[in-house]
């Protein structure tokens, strides 16, 4: 690595991405996908089991993350950013489920305000890393 240069311009210069290109895979399009699908997710969550669509989504989710080590371009970027949103997006809907399940309800605005406030200072701390 060159001196004064950060990570995230060996990542632009490695799969020639502009800025534009480079927002895109790391904002916009994540942003909105798992917006999207998270709704999707929300209404499945209320209609049937919610453990194994966690299990299976936690588990495609790792291999989308992985996959995005082993991408060259733009376009295999962008289909792994997608597809890490989608599988990412089940997470909360269906944990937030599980914990009014979980959790007697004199308590459950305690465990979900642990919960929303793990997911902020977890999104926090990664910009530190």
């Amino acid at each position: 690595m060159q001196v004064g240069t950060s990570k995230t311009t060996n990542i632009k210069l490695d799969l020639n991405l502009n800025q534009t290109k480079f927002g895109l895979v790391t904002g916009s399009v994540f942003t909105f996908t798992n917006g999207i699908t998270g709704l999707v997710f929300g209404h499945f969550s209320d209609k049937y089991n919610r453990k194994w669509p966690l299990f299976v989504s936690a588990l495609l989710w790792t291999l989308s993350s992985l996959s995005i080590s082993y991408c060259s371009d733009f376009k295999q970027v962008l289909l792994a950013r997608i597809s890490f949103a989608i599988f990412m997006s089940c997470c909360v809907p269906v944990s937030v489920s599980l914990i009014c399940d979980f959790v007697i309800p004199s308590e459950r605005g305690r465990a979900q305000s642990f919960f929303a406030a793990g997911i902020y200072l977890g999104v926090g701390l990664s910009s530190l890393s």
